[in-house]
């Protein structure tokens, strides 16, 4: 297992056949509860001879899209925001590319959320968004949302799930 931006690489063995991992959970909650498929954000994959890939879940985007409609009418930062922009839409973003001066992409658009007078009524998610990316990494997302859908992961792997 590697830990790379808070994102976890666990190597695992499956039918004989090793597989490369990413998930959010730390190796104690993912020892104690295994690894459920909407932890896994993706998977590393090689053919021979080629670079390797990164495969998203597409369990693991619909995971992240229902925790962030879950919160993102409370996030500080965004909340923020929305008050400044009234009205309109608001592009919730990984931020890995932009802060080192590349342009933003559709696979780094998360979602968007829309504002009405100044609070944000609704969001949709993005299911092209790539959590990583070859040049950048994993994800960079706002700390308080990070940690929301971090908590809100750890809730549905220990309980019941309730992904809508």
């Amino acid at each position: 297992m590697s830990n790379h931006n808070d994102v976890y690489v666990y190597t695992v063995t499956e039918a004989g056949r090793s597989r490369r991992l990413a998930c959010l959970l730390p190796e104690e909650t993912t020892r104690q509860h295994g690894l459920k498929s909407f932890t896994i954000m993706g998977e590393f994959t090689q053919a021979e001879g080629e670079e390797e890939t990164f495969i998203t879940n597409p369990q693991y985007i619909d995971f992240l899209n229902w925790a962030i409609a879950r919160h993102v009418a409370h996030c500080p930062g965004l909340v923020a925001e929305a008050q400044k922009e009234q009205n309109g839409r608001m592009y919730i973003t990984d931020a890995r590319g932009r802060a080192q001066g590349t342009a933003l992409t559709e696979n780094d658009i998360i979602g968007v959320a829309e504002i009405e007078n100044g609070k944000v009524v609704r969001y949709a998610g993005n299911q092209n968004y790539q959590p990583f990316n070859r040049q950048f990494g994993f994800m960079v997302i706002e700390p308080w949302l990070n940690q929301k859908i971090r908590e809100e992961m750890a809730i549905q792997v220990a309980g019941p799930q309730q992904v809508a």
